[in-house]
């Protein structure tokens, strides 16, 4: 029986690899089979695990996970009104009243941006701030690690002002050399701690240079409030090299996992093919 179920999935793999020759009727009918089964099955696991626990239990059999509900309860209300709302969103099927599931809709995309704001924040913003505030010398002292994040804000901080003022008030205007001044104050401040890292330390971890380079150089990229001109020119396209560098990591990792689903596939026809010939002796 089980050479049954491989010999099925062999002629299907060679089904769906038949399209590197040219479309054909053994590749839409696999590729069909497989649009169909997944709609049926991932049909059964969301109704098994979310609409019958959620919805059909609590309203119908007025239970949540085997414990009594009473009947008009706040549960009960709880359970009906999102079943509801799911119901509505297939209103768009009928011209007459589509309009009555966008407010399913907008109830759905509006709570979802509500509950998901505080995660993304998380992951997003006050992670990649954790992530570089980080020693440049790679020791292990938060206030050194501290004092590299204040550093590396200040100075794009600072660039983005002396911009700013340069372009509005003119290079000569009294605000715009004290820009300079701060610029060149904490760009010897940056200086004269990374020596005394190097110094007390004896090592410079190039991974925290090169993540804070790269995280300036990045939002200094998608900086559109003025030209990339200067400075922000500049780091505008560090920030390109790092972003294609990301880009083609992602591109490469993408093509060495597809590589390796199909060094699989291979393997199991390779492991078919033997099956063959050991029940048929050659």
């Amino acid at each position: 029986m089980t050479f049954i179920w491989t010999t099925i999935g062999a002629i299907l793999t060679l089904s769906i690899y038949s399209f590197l020759y040219k479309d054909n009727p053994f590749y839409k009918f696999a590729e069909h089979l497989v649009v169909g089964v997944s709609a049926g099955y991932y049909l059964v696991i969301y109704y098994f695990n979310y609409i019958h626990p959620n919805v059909f239990s609590p309203v119908f059999l007025l239970e949540i996970g085997g414990e009594p509900i009473g009947f008009g309860s706040f549960l009960w209300w709880m359970a009906l009104i999102p079943g509801l709302l799911g119901v509505l969103l297939y209103a768009r099927f009928f011209p007459k009243i589509a309009w009555v599931g966008r407010w399913a809709l907008g109830i759905y995309v509006g709570g979802y941006a509500g509950l998901g704001l505080s995660p993304v924040m998380q992951a997003r913003v006050i992670e990649q701030l954790r992530a570089n505030a980080l020693s440049v010398a790679g020791v292990e002292d938060p206030f050194a690690a501290m004092t590299n994040l204040a550093l590396a804000v200040g100075i794009f901080a600072a660039m983005i002002y002396l911009l700013v003022v340069k372009r509005n008030l003119g290079a000569k205007n009294p605000l715009a050399k004290v820009g300079v001044l701060v610029v060149s104050a904490v760009i010897a401040y940056g200086g004269w701690l990374v020596l005394s890292l190097i110094s007390s330390a004896g090592v410079v971890s190039l991974t925290n240079i090169l993540l804070v380079i790269g995280l300036l150089g990045t939002l200094s990229y998608f900086f559109f409030s003025m030209k990339h001109k200067g400075i922000l020119g500049g780091l505008a396209r560090v920030g390109i090299v790092f972003l294609m560098v990301g880009f083609g990591a992602s591109f490469g990792y993408t093509v060495m996992s597809r590589i390796s689903l199909l060094i699989g596939r291979v393997g199991f026809l390779i492991d078919w093919v033997g099956q063959i010939r050991g029940i048929f002796g050659a």
